[in-house]
């Protein structure tokens, strides 16, 4: 799934958030939760980098963004074939959300649970599409 899908899915969850939040987190308005979610929904996705570096050797994708910010806006194009596998990519998005959910609700528990919903809403929707591209033919099987 892309970054935009990932920030609809974040916004909305916090907004969900929202309804039960206290009208303050950590002393500022809760509807900064939002901000917040659409953040962590779409920045948990620069894993994707140093698993692109540690497959390769090199840094090709991170020096192609840095060097055209615009392919941000073109994802697609931004890693090669086999650089950043989706078992990968779940695998470090769960390792982050495993320690960033608790993390954050040591802090503040409305910003744990933001946190969390965030981040298994993320996860969900990457499976969720991925199994949705697998039935339409845009991607192989595997096992």
């Amino acid at each position: 799934m892309y970054s935009h899908g990932h920030f609809a899915v974040s916004v909305a969850v916090a907004l969900a958030v929202l309804a039960v939040a206290p009208p303050t987190v950590l002393g500022l308005p809760a509807a900064l939760l939002v901000p917040y979610a659409a953040v962590v929904g779409v920045g948990i996705d620069l894993d994707h980098f140093p698993i692109a570096w540690h497959n390769t050797g090199e840094p090709r994708a991170l020096r192609a963004v840095l060097a055209d910010p615009r392919l941000l806006l073109r994802q697609g194009e931004i890693f090669r074939p086999g650089e950043v596998t989706s078992h990968e990519r779940l695998l470090t998005h769960t390792v982050i959300a495993g320690i960033a959910t608790p993390a954050t609700w040591f802090l503040a528990p409305p910003l744990g649970l933001t946190t969390g919903l965030v981040l298994y809403a993320h996860v969900l929707s990457d499976l969720g599409w991925r199994v949705y591209r697998e039935r339409t033919g845009a991607v192989e099987r595997r096992s």
